[in-house]
């Protein structure tokens, strides 16, 4: 049977969620087809993750900036705008030096990890999530999703906002509070209310002190499942497979298989591909993405594509494709902040209105709030991205030591993590040890605190992992030998006599 245009159009893309659980660094991939659309890595004892919340204590007020400082026992202090302290009215009624003092100690919440030489952002408005709706302290503001269309539910949430929100605290409704009975909505409000209570009797305990870590990884999985529909969801952890099974029944799939479930589906090389500047479009145009501490700019280039129809025309073709592909990229990279795209020189502004709307297309996919400025005088496309956590390039690269900074490598922990993911494919094979040659940092990571995560790694793998350590300035590994026990350890002698 021939298919026709008609059929073609009406084809259903396949979307799958795939997790990959089992490992201390934990990640999730959301993909159309086979293309990669979301991608999100969660790395062990993350307490700067967005979320967290804190006991802090103030080192300096600043009235100047209306701002201070909060150490809240990280490297870098927070800062805290005085618009963001729960008793905030406006710069003349509650200035900073009235709300604040040194010395004084409050709870906060990271709102943003710090960047540079940077510092988190904090605020004082402490929100708690639920499965279903927001605890909003400090905030007298009750909202709903703008995912919830029907205008009589919307008013109903809206009226069940104002009856439960206490004195000085405001609600949000997810998603999926369109589903739930008022009862069990007002039930979990009940539950954070009491979370959030417990949370203040620790203002008298010492000062700094992390009171609670940011949403689990799990929680997170959850969360995404009742947001968003997914066709298949492949999940590599039996434990939060099964919890995952209680939201989407039969969907959800446990991935038994000794390959890295990333490898397995093919996710591995599109990931890599996020840390290179060119991104090739399929028209032979390309991207190149160059991201500093200032902005991130998008330049587009038409590359090997010549078109068969006038410039203007190719141009547009061009610009067009690199629109879509520039929202998601950025949406893969998680960039944030400033972003401007240099598109190919369009002369009419009806080309410029085609392409910015078929950015915003793309870009309304995005959970995060993007913001178009639209087209400059130089004809460039300005927006900003609110931040959330890390770019991908700050989360998984250093500033390579090699080239004094100018480029980038991967990281020994993201390697480690790697390495972990690679030992995992080989457990319960035949042979009884394995020799890798590495870098110190790599060794230390995997060995873990008095070599207790490799022995637990060796315990559930059954083999032995030896390491041949190499003071090399860039981060790798390589597995040198697979065989014996014994063969290995004359290995090993042999290369510490030499």
């Amino acid at each position: 049977m021939i298919e026709t245009k008609k059929q073609r159009s009406e084809v259903t893309l396949v979307k799958k969620l795939i997790i990959n659980a089992k490992t201390s660094e934990k990640r999730s991939a959301a993909e159309e087809d086979g293309r990669l659309i979301d991608l999100y890595i969660d790395k062990p004892n993350q307490q700067e993750a967005p979320g967290s919340i804190f006991l802090g204590r103030v080192v300096n007020v600043l009235p100047g900036m209306q701002a201070a400082f909060i150490d809240i026992g990280l490297e870098k202090n927070g800062f805290l705008r005085a618009s963001d302290h729960p008793s905030f009215v406006n710069e003349n009624t509650t200035p900073i030096q009235r709300l604040l003092h040194q010395g004084q100690k409050l709870i906060v919440q990271l709102a943003k990890e710090g960047q540079g030489t940077k510092g988190p952002l904090l605020s004082g408005n402490v929100e708690l999530t639920g499965a279903s709706l927001v605890l909003l302290h400090g905030k007298k503001h009750i909202a709903v999703s703008k995912k919830i269309t029907d205008l009589s539910k919307r008013k109903q949430l809206e009226d069940l906002g104002r009856t439960l929100a206490a004195e000085g605290e405001g609600i949000l409704f997810r998603t999926s509070s369109a589903a739930m009975p008022e009862a069990e909505l007002a039930a979990e409000y009940s539950i954070l209310q009491e979370e959030l209570a417990q949370l203040f009797k620790a203002e008298g305990d010492k000062a700094p002190a992390l009171l609670k870590e940011a949403q689990s990884f799990g929680m997170k999985m959850m969360g995404e499942l009742q947001k968003t529909a997914y066709d298949e969801v492949i999940c590599d952890e039996p434990e939060l497979a099964g919890r995952l099974k209680g939201i989407a029944g039969e969907k959800v799939i446990y991935y038994r298989k000794k390959e890295d479930i990333f490898s397995h589906y093919e996710l591995q090389p599109q990931i890599e591909k996020l840390f290179k500047k060119a991104v090739w479009l399929k028209s032979g145009g390309y991207l190149l993405i160059e991201q500093t501490e200032a902005l991130t700019s998008i330049d587009v280039n038409s590359g090997k594509f010549a078109g068969r129809d006038s410039k203007r025309d190719t141009v547009l073709q061009t610009n067009l494709e690199a629109a879509q592909e520039a929202a998601r990229q950025i949406k893969l990279r998680n960039l944030s902040g400033i972003i401007l795209i240099d598109f190919i020189d369009m002369t009419l502004a009806e080309d410029r209105k085609k392409v910015q709307a078929a950015f915003e297309k793309t870009a309304g996919e995005d959970s995060v709030q993007t913001k178009i400025l639209g087209f400059t005088k130089l004809n460039i496309l300005e927006l900003t991205r609110k931040k959330t956590r890390d770019s991908l390039q700050a989360s998984e690269t250093v500033p390579c030591p090699s080239c004094g900074g100018s480029g980038k490598v991967l990281s020994a922990e993201h390697l480690a993590f790697k390495l972990e993911r690679q030992l995992w494919e080989h457990q319960y094979m035949d042979q009884e040890a394995m020799l890798i040659e590495t870098t110190e940092e790599i060794a230390a990571l995997l060995k873990g605190r008095d070599s207790l995560h490799l022995k637990q790694l060796e315990a559930a793998l059954q083999f032995k992992i030896y390491f041949r350590i190499r003071p090399q300035i860039v981060p790798f590994y390589q597995v040198v030998f697979l065989g014996s026990e014994g063969e290995a350890a004359v290995k090993l002698l042999k290369n510490i006599q030499q």
